[in-house]
């Protein structure tokens, strides 16, 4: 445990022969931005990057993003640098980890979170204040063995429920805001837009500050600002 991050003793515990060696990472995208930047000032011998990128793919099981949107200029000279291409994944404090890339490389999607880990449902939905018995209309609904949208409403954006044996009972002794969390039907409230595409999950942003309407159109910050830093020119 370092009491603060560090790129150089990071890259340092990657390229240690102690033990135990470390052979899962999880990060957030700008860790991986900070230790791309050490490696560039630092690792700039071929034999030396050589020598980096064999120990990584050796000693090294798994890579993963994620708590923010993963750019795809990040993905891709972490996966030259390293040899591996990042895991990405969805989760928060009140459910754990709810969705993931999967663990074959292949079918990884950049920009993807993947699809509901085991134990864990998800829904994707809009209000619906009038309808009978629900106040809200399912988009998709899905779980580990798969998800079943709506027809007619394919890759419809909405809100993100999530339940499960991992979601969190209750904001301790705040029981209007954990009541505010929760549908009557006990799902919770996640407050992030999602869409279920080319059969994964794509996180829009948060609805209440990602997502701009504009020419009646529902726009995602989020997928704006990861297409702008796949731009050269912009670091």
């Amino acid at each position: 445990m370092m009491p603060e991050f560090s790129a150089q003793q990071v890259w340092e515990k990657f390229l240690s022969s102690e033990t135990p060696r470390i052979n899962v990472f999880m990060a957030v995208p700008t860790i991986y931005t900070k230790l791309m930047e050490y490696y560039d000032r630092h690792f700039t011998q071929p034999h030396a990057q050589d020598f980096l990128r064999a120990v990584c793919e050796e000693k090294i099981r798994l890579m993963v993003s994620g708590s923010a949107a993963l750019p795809l200029p990040v993905l891709e000279k972490w996966k030259n640098i390293t040899g591996h291409t990042l895991l990405e994944r969805y989760g928060m404090t009140e459910i754990g980890m709810a969705l993931s890339g999967p663990l074959t490389t292949a079918a990884r999607l950049p920009g993807s979170v993947g699809t509901p880990l085991p134990g864990v449902q998800v829904r994707i939905v809009s209000e619906n204040p009038q309808k009978d018995g629900c106040s809200y209309t399912i988009h998709a609904e899905g779980d580990e063995r798969g998800t079943k949208v709506t027809p007619g409403l394919e890759e419809k954006e909405g809100e993100l429920l999530v339940r499960g044996p991992s979601v969190f009972p209750e904001y301790w002794n705040k029981p209007e805001e954990t009541k505010r969390a929760f549908t009557l039907d006990g799902w919770f409230k996640t407050g992030d837009t999602v869409v279920f595409k080319d059969g994964q999950y794509w996180i829009r942003g948060r609805t209440s500050v990602d997502i701009i309407k504009t020419g009646g159109y529902k726009v995602s910050a989020l997928e704006v600002e990861w297409h702008l830093l796949a731009h050269p020119s912009i670091t």
